[in-house]
């Protein structure tokens, strides 16, 4: 992030994460049982932000707001075309499996405190929320503890 003030600046945030979720999945034809399977997806997102530090002093509480993309990957196959694998000197055991995946704008916001320390360290507690723009618009809410430089 850049300080145009001591109490507004700019930025942006990369975020990688890969919770694990469960899926339910309904049957198309009555009388079948729903399945359920467990899985990892893969989500990153990338976003501008605007910090807006309420106070002066060296420990001040913050809000801010931003927009960028989040690429969702679920893991799960998106086809029914046999996995094939080879192994790669550089990165072992290769497939070329495709899932189900998506890019979308998402927004999101967070409020917390900052804490300058005395040896150029930054030190930030917040609670965060994402808002992915899809059709059912999923939220993903954290508390983030972050350790950064000043320069």
């Amino acid at each position: 992030a850049y300080n145009l003030t001591e109490h507004f600046s700019l930025g942006a945030d990369l975020n990688f994460s890969s919770p694990r979720y469960t899926a339910t999945i309904q049957p198309q034809e009555e009388g079948e049982a729903a399945q359920s399977f467990q899985n990892r997806a893969d989500i990153v997102t990338g976003q501008f932000k605007g910090t807006w530090n309420i106070l002066k002093s060296s420990l001040t509480p913050y809000i801010e707001a931003g927009g960028g993309f989040t690429f969702v990957d679920s893991n799960v196959r998106d086809t029914q075309v046999p996995v094939t694998c080879w192994y790669d000197p550089w990165y072992g055991t290769v497939c070329n499996t495709s899932s189900y995946n998506d890019t979308n704008f998402s927004y999101g916001g967070a409020a917390g405190f900052r804490w300058d320390t005395k040896n150029s360290m930054v030190l930030k507690l917040s609670i965060n929320t994402l808002t992915i723009d899809t059709s059912d618009d999923p939220t993903i809410n954290s508390i983030r503890f972050e350790i950064g430089a000043r320069y």
